[in-house]
């Protein structure tokens, strides 16, 4: 695939994602298995100062904040999606429900962002396209702003303000970018 190396780009903020992390749940996950590969390959982010850690589902949308200032302490569990798979024989294929949720975590002292994909199913193997808003949470898990970008974000981390994203960043035909994102 070529490299194309892009210069700073802002993107609009998206409501329509943003108003499908305000559909949280209060249901848990009882399944052990289900649980098992929901939590088998999280997404973490520690703040800069040490003092918090957040972990993200791998599978559905489940965002987890800690303080490890002294010990570790759930600050907050929130359930926005639930995974959509199903288990037999101890292993997992996706239901016609199962949408990407989370795809990367990165931390300021104030903030948590995540890459994050609401509205495409894993089942779905003609959209290229996923992954293509950045979530911004307080430390509470609390959704404060989605981000929409007209690329793929495939890893990224956020400055020390939480304003300057950078990142390495796909388009629809597979070219690749480095990216620096003003949000």
């Amino acid at each position: 695939m070529p490299r194309k190396f892009a210069s700073s780009v802002s993107f609009p903020f998206s409501n329509s994602a943003f108003e499908l992390l305000f559909q949280e749940s209060e249901e848990t996950i009882d399944d052990d298995a289900i649980r098992f590969f929901t939590y088998m390959q999280p997404y973490r982010a520690t703040s800069p100062d040490g003092s918090k850690l957040a972990v993200a589902s791998g599978r559905g949308a489940i965002l987890e904040t800690f303080s490890i200032e002294s010990g570790i302490e759930n600050i907050q569990t929130r359930y926005f999606i639930r995974p959509g798979i199903e288990i037999k024989d101890m292993s997992y294929s996706f239901t016609d429900a199962e949408v990407w949720g989370f795809g990367g975590l990165s931390a300021t002292d104030k903030w948590v962002f995540s890459i994050i994909d609401l509205k495409h199913r894993c089942i779905d193997k003609s959209v290229r396209l996923i992954f293509n808003d950045i979530a911004k949470f307080d430390w509470s898990g609390k959704p404060l702003a989605i981000y929409h970008t007209p690329y793929r974000i495939d890893c990224f981390c956020v400055d020390s303000k939480g304003d300057l994203v950078y990142a390495v960043t796909q388009d629809s035909e597979g070219c690749y970018y480095l990216s620096k994102i003003s949000l």
